[in-house]
């Protein structure tokens, strides 16, 4: 079982402090503003009280629209057998926690490419860059359930497995996206252990 999550509880309790720092600071400014009109009838604010407004309302716009993501609904896959060779298949299986009645639309691919990593000599320094070169892309169909369902994901035959060296790749993945309302699409990518095509002979 494979689960998705944005990140922890710990770190949403840190990015709700971060928005309280933030709230507090406005706040803070907006008192020392409001007594300072009150007292002389003039709303004065220097240029560091306006940077530190800027950077609160900032703060505070980035922190509360990250914070929501934890409540976006996030799947949970299970892909068995670990491994399965060409010409074969996988059943696929996913739940999704959060708020499911935000979901809108989900999508499934199966994918197999190929990731070099070559030498960028455009600048004056060498550095490396990864080349990527799907080779095979297939849709799957789903049920009309969104929140949960099963697929069969069925291998071609008489292409390369996964394979894994030191400058080239062979790489399987199983592509899921879900569309969700108030909210990016979210995008997935679950590897497979797709191993060499069995033979009959």
């Amino acid at each position: 079982m494979v689960r998705t999550k944005p990140f922890s509880f710990f770190y949403l309790v840190k990015r709700l402090s971060g928005i309280a720092a933030a709230g507090a600071l406005l706040y803070w400014i907006g008192k020392d503003r409001f007594e300072s009109w009150a007292d002389g009838g003039v709303i004065g604010i220097s240029w560091f009280g306006g940077g530190l407004v800027v950077l609160g309302v900032t703060v505070l716009c980035w922190m509360t629209t990250q914070t929501w993501k934890y409540f976006d609904p996030y799947p949970d896959m299970r892909i068995t057998p670990g491994a399965a060779p060409l010409g074969s298949s996988f059943d696929v299986e996913w739940s999704f926690r959060g708020s499911k009645g935000r979901l809108r639309e989900i999508a499934m691919a199966l994918e197999g490419r190929e990731e070099v990593w070559a030498e960028n000599k455009a600048g004056k320094q060498a550095q490396p860059q990864k080349l990527i070169a799907p080779f095979y892309l297939e849709k799957l169909d789903l049920p009309g359930r969104l929140d949960q369902g099963q697929a069969h994901v069925q291998l071609p035959e008489g292409l390369m497995p996964t394979f894994d060296g030191e400058k080239a790749r062979i790489v399987w993945v199983l592509r899921f996206e879900n569309q969700i309302k108030w909210g990016a699409r979210m995008k997935y990518e679950f590897q497979l252990e797709v191993l060499p095509e069995v033979s009959n002979g």
